[in-house]
């Protein structure tokens, strides 16, 4: 069944709204959730438990903070979906970034996620706020390594542009 425009809004109202939990039913448990990039957070989260325990953000940013949609466009049961950030962190540092979702659903769930984001603005916002973050939480090379429920976090390696992952060393 094919989503629609209006369908994927609707998943996307709870954002909107400041209620994450209301977007959250609408993801399935074990989602595939990769989050690109070359930022402390770039991971793949194989559930929604380990996303949103591997997700520090929520340790910086207060409960409630929205993103508003601007733009989506469908095909069949893929959407892609651009984000604004209208947050505030705990330090009172103003988030104002943008994100673009690409996400898949299966009938009315979001079952994969390929989530962009501005590097260098979630850099800036870890580093402003260190004392919020457990040291624990990072590898040895500053990759957030989430607070574990499962075995569903991996870190993320560069790849080349034909999809093998490459080491520190060949970079």
């Amino acid at each position: 069944m094919a989503v629609s425009e209006a369908d994927v809004r609707q998943v996307f109202r709870g954002l909107e709204n400041g209620n994450r939990g209301k977007f959250f039913d609408h993801v399935a448990d074990n989602v595939d959730w990769m989050v690109e990039g070359a930022h402390s957070l770039a991971a793949h989260y194989r559930s929604k438990g380990d996303f949103l325990a591997g997700s520090f953000a929520n340790r910086i940013m207060p409960l409630g903070a929205q993103l508003v949609v601007e733009h989506v466009m469908v095909r069949d049961d893929e959407a892609v979906v651009e984000l604004r950030s209208l947050a505030t962190a705990k330090d009172g540092v103003r988030f104002d970034t943008r994100y673009c979702w690409v996400v898949h659903f299966a009938g009315e769930i979001i079952d994969q996620v390929r989530a962009y984001l501005d590097s260098a603005m979630v850099a800036r916002l870890f580093d402003e706020n260190r004392n919020l973050i457990q040291s624990s939480t990072r590898s040895h090379n500053g990759k957030v390594l989430g607070v574990r429920r499962g075995e569903g976090i991996e870190s993320r390696e560069p790849e080349s542009q034909s999809g093998e992952r490459l080491s520190n060393s060949s970079l």
